[in-house]
C-alpha cells in the first residue's frame, strides 16, 4: 500500500522536508502543465546550492529512444559510451558522480521524468536504493511517471507531492502584476475558478480576454464585462492532446463538449482500457453515481476544447455522442452540457432538454448560460421562460423581465404561475399592498412561495409576519432542508432586528448548520448567506460573521452583493484601503447589473472610506437613499447611516443629530437591535442624549451588542474610565476596530482630566493597542512623530528600564515632570509602555 500523496499547501516546506528527513531521499512533483513544477524545482535548487552537488538529467522524446539516453551527459569523456551491461553502467555513473561531487551529497534533478528511458530509470532507481543520491523529479498529470519512480514512492523512499492551483489571493496578485492595475473581486473569482489556479493558464486566459474585449479597464480597475471568451486559444491545449491516440482524443473532445457524460455511454464509445488510461493520467475524472459520470479534471481545459473544435468535427462528434446516449435518461448534471452542445451544433434541441438544462444552469448561478440556451431555442416553452425570468432578475435586467413575466402571469400550470409570482414578489414595492388576488398568502402555498412572502415582509420591515410564516416551516420535515434553512435564517434575522437577540442567534446558528448539512444550489446558498450576515452583524457575533463571509467569498463569482458585504465588513474592521479597493471594483460591476439595489449603499461606503483616508481622488456621486430596483428596509437604513458617518468626518454634531433621528425611526418600525447600533455610533459622535438612552438599556443575557451599548452609554454619561475601557474591549472583540479606537481615546482624555496615574497608564496602553490594531488593519506602518533632542535622550534612557525617580535625578527633573514628558513621547510614538517604547526606538520610530 503506497503512502498517501501530499496535497501540498506550502510546497517549498514539503520539498525541504523530503530532502532533509533521514527516512526520505527526495520528492516526486506531480501536477498539470503550467502549474509551476519547474519553478518549484528552481526555487528548491537555489536553497540547496552549496549543500548538495546538483546534477540534471535531460529527458526528451528523442533521448528516450536511446539506451541510457538521459544519462549520456553524466559519463566522462574517458569513460566513453556507457556499456550495455547494467552493472558496468552503474559503476561508471556512480564513479562519475563521486568524482564531481567530492564530499558533498548528490541531488539528481529529473524534470519530465515520464520521458526518461527505461534503462536510465532503472539505474537512477538503483542509485536511490543504495543511498548514493537524493532525487527531485517532476511529471505532469497527463502521462504517468516511469513505473520505477512510482515504485520508489510506494516503497516510501521518496514523497509524492501533488501540486494544486493557486488560491484566490495568489491569483489576484498574479493578475494585478500581469495587468498592472487592480482587478475586481468578481473578475478574480471567475478567472481563478476557470483556470483552477494554474498560473500559466491564468496568464494566457487573461491576456486573451483583454484582446477580445471581455476584460476592460473601468476607473482604474479591470472588470469582466461579458462571459469568458475561449475562442482562438487553441495553442494552449495542443500539447496536452498530442500524446493521445485518435480514439482517446475524440473521447476527450466529446466529454469536453458536454461537460459530463454518463459512464455507461463512455463505455459504449470507447474500450475500457482507453478510459482507464485517461483516468490514470488524471486528464479525466469519474464521479460516483448513481449514475456515475465522467468529466475532464480541469474545467478550463474543458471550456477551451469545447470552443476550439471546428464546426464539422463538432457535429460529427455530437452525432456519435447522441447515438450512445438516451437524452431522456440523462442525469441532471449532464443536461445543461448536452443542451448547450445541441444549440452550438445548430441542431434542433429537445425542448425538454433545453428547459431542464437551463434549470440546472440557473441553480449553479450561471444566468448568462440560461440566456444563451434560450436565445437558440423555441421560445414558447413556459418552463424555459420561467428560467429566463429568474436569470434576468439575477442580472438586474428589469425592462426585459417585465416582457417575459407578462406571458407567464395566470398560466394554467400552477407551478409556472407560482414561479412567476415569486419573481414578481421580489420586484414589487415591499411598502405597498400587492395587487388583485395576490394580496395575501394563498392556502396551500408551497414552501418556496411562503419564503418569497417572508422575504417581501422582511424588506418592508414587517417582522411579526416574517416570524409567523417561518415558524410553521422550520419544524416541517416535509420541507426540503435548504428551504428550512432559509426559513430559519429569515426568522432569526427578524427576531434579532426586533430585539430578541439571543433567540434570533439560536435560529441563525441552526440555519447555518442546516445549510452545511444540505446540498443547496448556489442561488439558495447566497440568499441564506446574505440573511445570516445581516443577522450576525446586528447581533454583534464576530466569529459567526467571519464564518459567513469566508463562505461567501467562495461564491462571489456569481454575486457582487457578496463582495459588497465583504467591503462593508472590512470598513467596519478598519481595513480601509482593502474596503475601498473592493467597493470601488464592485461599483463598476453594479453599474452593469444591480438586482439587489446595492449601488447606493456601495457608493455611500466608498465615500466614507475615502473620507477616512483623505484621498485626493474624486468622491463618487451620492446615490439616493432608496435603491431604484428593489427597496429594502435594511439596505435603506444602512445607506442612510453610512451617509451620516461620512458627514461625521466634518460635522460631528449634525451627524449625531441625524443618527438619533434615524435610530428613532428604526425603533418606531420595530428594529430595536438596529436602533442600538445607530445609537452607539451617535454616542460615539458626542451625543449626550444617545448615551443616556444606551445607559438605560436593560441587561439581557446573550445579547452582546446591547451589552456594549449599555456599557458605552454608562461610561459616557458618568465619565467612567473603567466602563469606557470595558466598552473598548467589547468593541474590539466584536471586530469593530474603529469604535474601539475612538472609545479608548475618549477614556484616555477622561483619565488625564482625572489625574489618576494608574488609570492614565491603563487608558494609554489600551489607546496604543487600539491605534496599532487600526494601523495594522489598514496595512500601514507606524507614523512616528519626530522627537526633539531632549525627548529622544529621555526616551532612550526610559527604554533601558530606568524608573521615573532615576530619570529625574539624571535630567534634574521631578518624577511628575518626567512622567509628563514621557506621556508626550508615548503619544507621538503611539506606544503605551516602556517595553513598547523600546521596540519603537529599535524600529527607528523616534528619530529626532
Amino acid at each position: 500500500m503506497p503512502p498517501p500523496a501530499l496535497q501540498a499547501g506550502d510546497v517549498e516546506s514539503a520539498v525541504h522536508a523530503s530532502l532533509s528527513e533521514p527516512r526520505l531521499q527526495g520528492a516526486l512533483l506531480v501536477g498539470p502543465p503550467g502549474i509551476g513544477k519547474t519553478r518549484t524545482i528552481e526555487d528548491a535548487l537555489e536553497r540547496y546550492i552549496g549543500t548538495f552537488h546538483i546534477e540534471r538529467l535531460l529527458c526528451t522524446t528523442h533521448l528516450a529512444q536511446q539506451p541510457y539516453g538521459s544519462l549520456l551527459l553524466l559519463a566522462t569523456d574517458a569513460d566513453g559510451p556507457l556499456p550495455p551491461d547494467p552493472l558496468e553502467a552503474y559503476g561508471v555513473i556512480s564513479r562519475a558522480l563521486r568524482e564531481r561531487a567530492g564530499d558533498r551529497p548528490v541531488l539528481l534533478v529529473v524534470d519530465n521524468c515520464d520521458r526518461i528511458d527505461e534503462l536510465s530509470a532503472s539505474l537512477v532507481t538503483q542509485l536511490v536504493r543504495e543511498h548514493a543520491i537524493s532525487l527531485l523529479a517532476a511529471t505532469d498529470t497527463l502521462t504517468p511517471p516511469a513505473d520505477l519512480f512510482t515504485a520508489l514512492w510506494c516503497e516510501n523512499r521518496i514523497r509524492r507531492i501533488d501540486l494544486s492551483g493557486m488560491d484566490r489571493d495568489s491569483s489576484r496578485r498574479l493578475l494585478e502584476r500581469t495587468l498592472g492595475a487592480p482587478v475586481s473581486p468578481r473578475s478574480v473569482d471567475v478567472l481563478a475558478t476557470a483556470t483552477g489556479g494554474n498560473p500559466q493558464l491564468l496568464i494566457e486566459l487573461v491576456r486573451h480576454q483583454r484582446r477580445q474585449g471581455t476584460l476592460q479597464l473601468h476607473e482604474g480597475t479591470w472588470i469582466l464585462v461579458a462571459p469568458l471568451d475561449y475562442t482562438g486559444i487553441q495553442h494552449i491545449h495542443d500539447s496536452r492532446l498530442a500524446r493521445l491516440s485518435s480514439i482517446a482524443r475524440d473521447l476527450v473532445l466529446m466529454i469536453a463538449m458536454v461537460e459530463a457524460v454518463p459512464l455507461s455511454a463512455v463505455l459504449r464509445i470507447a474500450e475500457a482500457d482507453v478510459l482507464s488510461s485517461l483516468l490514470a493520467t488524471g486528464l479525466l475524472h469519474a464521479t460516483a453515481g448513481p449514475p456515475s459520470t465522467v468529466r475532464l479534471a480541469e474545467r478550463v481545459l474543458s471550456e477551451m476544447l469545447a470552443h476550439s473544435i471546428p464546426p464539422a468535427r463538432r457535429l460529427r462528434l455530437w452525432e456519435t455522442l447522441q447515438g450512445a446516449v438516451d437524452i431522456r435518461t440523462l442525469p441532471p448534471v449532464s443536461r445543461f452540457g448536452f443542451a448547450r452542445c445541441a444549440v452550438r451544433c445548430h441542431t434542433r434541441p429537445d425542448p425538454w432538454l433545453v428547459a431542464t438544462g437551463a434549470s440546472h444552469a440557473f441553480e449553479r448561478g450561471d444566468a448568462h448560460q440560461v440566456l444563451e440556451l434560450a436565445a437558440h431555442a423555441d421560445g414558447s416553452d413556459p418552463r424555459l421562460k420561467l428560467q429566463v425570468a429568474r436569470s434576468l432578475r439575477m442580472l438586474g435586467r428589469f425592462d426585459e423581465l417585465e416582457d417575459v413575466l407578462r406571458h407567464l402571469d395566470g398560466h394554467p400550470d400552477p407551478e409556472i404561475a407560482e414561479g412567476a409570482h415569486r419573481v414578481r414578489l421580489s420586484l414589487t414595492d415591499p411598502f405597498m399592498d400587492l395587487p388583485g388576488p395576490s394580496r395575501g398568502l394563498p392556502e396551500g402555498a408551497s414552501p418556496r412561495l411562503r419564503i418569497a412572502h417572508a422575504h417581501r415582509h422582511q424588506r418592508g420591515g414587517r417582522f411579526d409576519e416574517v416570524i409567523a410564516i417561518c415558524e410553521t416551516m422550520r419544524h416541517d420535515l416535509t420541507v426540503p432542508p435548504a428551504t428550512r434553512a432559509m426559513a430559519a435564517a429569515r426568522q432569526g434575522e427578524a427576531l434579532i432586528t426586533k430585539g430578541a437577540v439571543a433567540e434570533g442567534l439560536g435560529h441563525a446558528t441552526r440555519a447555518l448548520q442546516m445549510l452545511e448539512l444540505s446540498s443547496p444550489s448556489v442561488v439558495d446558498r447566497l440568499i441564506v448567506h446574505h440573511c445570516l450576515y445581516r443577522s450576525f452583524l446586528l447581533a454583534g457575533a464576530p466569529q459567526q460573521t467571519q464564518r459567513v463571509i469566508d463562505s461567501m467569498r467562495s461564491l462571489g463569482a456569481t454575486d457582487s452583493g457578496a463582495q459588497v458585504i465583504s467591503g462593508i465588513e472590512a470598513l467596519r474592521r478598519g481595513r480601509i484601503p482593502h474596503a475601498l479597493t473592493v467597493l470601488s471594483a464592485c461599483a463598476g460591476e453594479l453599474e452593469r447589473a444591480d438586482p439587489l439595489g446595492l449601488q447606493g449603499v456601495t457608493d455611500a461606503a466608498r465615500r466614507l472610506a475615502q473620507r477616512f483616508l483623505r484621498t485626493g481622488s474624486p468622491l463618487p456621486v451620492a446615490r439616493p437613499v432608496h435603491p431604484a430596483s428593489a427597496r429594502d428596509w435594511l439596505i435603506e437604513r444602512i445607506t442612510r447611516f453610512l451617509q451620516l458617518a461620512e458627514l461625521g468626518r466634518t460635522a460631528r454634531t449634525d451627524a449625531a443629530r441625524g443618527m438619533e433621528e434615524l435610530a428613532r425611526e428604526i425603533r418606531a418600525e420595530g428594529g430595536v437591535t438596529a436602533a442600538v447600533h445607530v445609537l452607539i455610533q451617535a454616542a460615539n459622535h458626542d451625543s449626550a442624549s444617545a448615551a443616556q438612552e444606551l445607559a438605560a438599556l436593560p441587561v439581557r443575557e446573550g445579547e452582546p451588542i446591547v451589552a456594549l451599548g449599555r456599557v458605552l452609554g454608562i461610561g459616557i454619561e458618568r465619565g467612567s474610565v473603567p466602563d469606557l475601557l470595558e466598552a473598548t474591549n467589547m468593541a474590539e472583540a466584536m471586530g469593530d476596530v474603529m469604535l474601539a479606537h475612538d472609545t479608548a481615546g475618549r477614556a484616555l482624555v477622561l483619565a488625564r482630566e482625572g489625574g489618576e496615574r494608574a488609570q492614565i497608564r491603563t487608558a494609554r496602553a489600551r489607546t496604543a493597542r487600539a491605534y496599532r490594531l487600526m494601523r495594522q488593519a489598514r496595512g500601514l506602518q507606524r507614523p512616528a512623530a519626530p522627537l526633539s533632542t531632549f525627548e529622544l535622550e529621555l526616551a532612550e534612557a526610559a527604554a533601558t528600564g530606568a524608573t521615573s525617580q532615576q530619570l529625574g535625578a539624571r535630567f534634574h527633573l521631578s518624577p511628575r515632570t518626567v512622567e509628563w514628558h514621557l506621556d508626550k513621547i508615548y503619544q507621538r510614538l503611539h506606544v503605551g509602555s516602556r517595553a513598547e517604547l523600546r521596540k519603537a526606538l529599535d524600529d527607528d520610530g523616534g528619530r529626532a
